[in-house]
Formats: structure tokens, sequence, C-alpha cells
């Protein structure tokens, strides 16, 4: 599976003038912090990312793009620090521990990855077919109704004879569904777990852009 010069230098040369920094609040921090994300400043981006957690700090958002921009730097505990923030502030996100799992296994902890990567495993094993894995993963893609898509590919996703690969494919589609229907938060969270699954450029495109929209709403 598949990233701190100190905070307070970058911080100056990101802000030359505490009474600018002042002025912007948390949000245009995290505007300003995805910005420079986009420009493969990591740098820059954390002393931003820091700076919104200091005004706000508990927003399980901000944490988490801090987390991830430590992740693409290979910074694992720091990382690990950030997506265990998120675990605390907001319990009910489960697919966070795909991404911790990302943390984990970078760092060698196969067996925390491990276990944050299986953790609905049971679960899914619990669930009952009704229809064959590779019937739904048709109906998953092609299926033109939003609503009716997202229900299919959460069948795709729990059922217990679903390949590692079908269950990436159905919260992909999943996310592409409930994206459609103006839902960009459940689609940017099932994008990320297709991620943790079945880790792309594409995928990393498509979660940057809805956590934009996010930021922006």
């Amino acid at each position: 599976m598949k990233h701190f010069i100190s905070a307070i230098v970058v911080f100056l040369l990101v802000f030359p003038s505490t009474s600018f920094a002042e002025e912007w609040d948390a949000k245009e921090l995290i505007k300003k912090g995805n910005e420079q994300h986009d420009l493969g400043n990591s740098e820059e981006a954390i002393a931003l990312f820091s700076k919104a957690i200091e005004l706000d700090p508990k927003n399980e958002t901000v944490y988490y793009l801090r987390g991830y921009e430590f992740l693409l730097m290979k910074r694992y505990d720091e990382a690990i620090f950030d997506f265990d923030q998120v675990i605390w502030l907001r319990p009910d996100i489960d697919w966070i521990y795909m991404v911790r799992g990302q943390a984990f296994m970078g760092k060698g902890d196969t067996a925390r990855a491990r276990a944050d990567f299986n953790r609905k495993s049971e679960e899914r094993l619990a669930s009952r077919p009704q229809v064959t894995a590779e019937q739904l993963e048709i109906a998953c893609a092609i299926d033109d109704n939003a609503q009716r898509r997202i229900n299919v590919c959460g069948q795709l996703i729990n059922h217990s004879n679903s390949t590692e690969t079908q269950i990436a494919l159905g919260y992909w589609n999943r996310g592409i569904a409930r994206e459609k229907l103006g839902n960009y938060k459940r689609a940017t969270v099932d994008l990320m777990m297709a991620y943790g699954y079945m880790p792309s450029d594409k995928l990393k495109n498509q979660i940057n852009r809805l956590n934009q929209l996010l930021i922006n709403q």
C-alpha cells in the first residue's frame, strides 16, 4: 500500500505579517491550504492547515487534510496522529480507517494496517447473497437511476463473495451516483473507500475535486 521543516519557519514564509493571517478564518485557511496542495507545496499547505486547526480545533475535515498531506510526504507518524483526531472527533466516519491503514502500511506496521483495512470484513462476510457479485457489479456500473445505483452498489460492497476489486468499484460507482445527487460529502467518503482498495491517480483527482467543492459550499 501506498507522505516537518519546522512549522514555525514555514508559517513565517507563508504569512509575512501576522496581522494578515489573523484576518483569515479557518475556512479561508483551508481553502488556501488546498490551493497550495494543488500546486504541490506540501509544507505550505501543512502550515495553513495547522493554523486552521488552531482556530477550529474540532474540525475533523482539516485534520484529515493535514494528515493526508503528511501521508503524501511519508511522514507517517504525524499522519496517523491526525487521522486519530478524525476518529476521535467523528467515530462514525469509518472510511478514515482505510486511510490510516495506508499510513500504518507506509511505516511498516502491517498488523495495524491490516486491522484497519479489514475493519468491516466480518460485517461483509455476514451478509447473505441474494444475487451473484458479478450481476451486482454490472448493475452497479450501468444503472442510470442514481438512487437505485446507490442501493445496488451498496449490495455489491456488502456481498460476501465480492472481491476487493468489486468492492472498490462498488464504492467508486456509488460515489459517482451520490455526486450526481449533490451529496458531495458522502460521495467523497465512497471515493476514499475505493481509493483504499484500489489506489489510482484518477480517484485521487476526483477526491481532491470533491474536497474543493465541499470547502466552497
